[in-house]
């Protein structure tokens, strides 16, 4: 269970505020405060596309990326350097997530959505050879399957997505430990997932 929050803890979250004032100032540029008071949170996709763009690319091993909330769905597009059969080459991928759900409280904590993938750039030549219309399934069924591999808080079925929060590393620990004694997961509603002109965004709201 979480400690209650104390003098001291405030102290340690103002002195990681200072260490960290310029990011933070980045990140709040982007916040809506009346959108926040109504209970609504928002995340900008500049956020995603600028501000934390290198150290994404950087985890996800990727040449470039753009990240689109428009139209009720989440779109990626990710330039992706692929080593399938005979194909050596720089890719472009683009997933689109569509029928967005979220269910972040008591009955769990999961996210579920369809996903279609796509790939551009394979040689004309290619998918002009014998076989060549399997490679692009050849490419997405590998991309899929080591993509998720070591990630078991992702299950893929059929066209449809589902994350397992519980599942991931140190949620535990944030579930035990709370975010300097407050306890976050437990206290916290997240739903009504929606993705529109630029914005992510869902309501949250804080219970007993």
């Amino acid at each position: 269970m979480a400690s209650k929050f104390r003098a001291k803890d405030i102290m340690s979250l103002i002195i990681r505020v200072l260490h960290n004032k310029e990011r933070i100032g980045q990140v709040l540029d982007y916040v809506d405060v009346d959108e926040l008071e109504a209970g609504t949170l928002g995340l900008h996709q500049d956020l995603l596309n600028r501000t934390f763009k290198r150290e994404l690319m950087n985890r996800a091993l990727m040449e470039d990326y753009e990240v689109a909330f428009a139209g009720r769905a989440i779109i990626v597009t990710a330039d992706k350097f692929i080593k399938v059969m005979m194909l050596e080459k720089v890719l472009k991928f683009k997933i689109t997530f569509t029928d967005l759900e979220l269910t972040f409280g008591e009955p769990g904590h999961y996210f579920f959505s369809k996903y279609n993938l796509d790939i551009s750039g394979i040689p004309a030549i290619l998918e002009k050879m014998p076989g060549g219309s399997s490679i692009k399934d050849t490419i997405i069924a590998s991309l899929l399957k080591n993509g998720i591999k070591d990630i078991p808080w992702i299950q893929l079925v059929n066209d449809r997505v589902y994350v397992d929060f519980s599942k991931v590393p140190g949620f535990d620990k944030l579930r035990d430990e709370g975010i300097y004694g407050i306890d976050v997961i437990s206290t916290l509603e997240l739903g009504n997932l929606e993705s529109k002109n630029g914005k992510l965004r869902l309501t949250y709201k804080w219970v007993e």
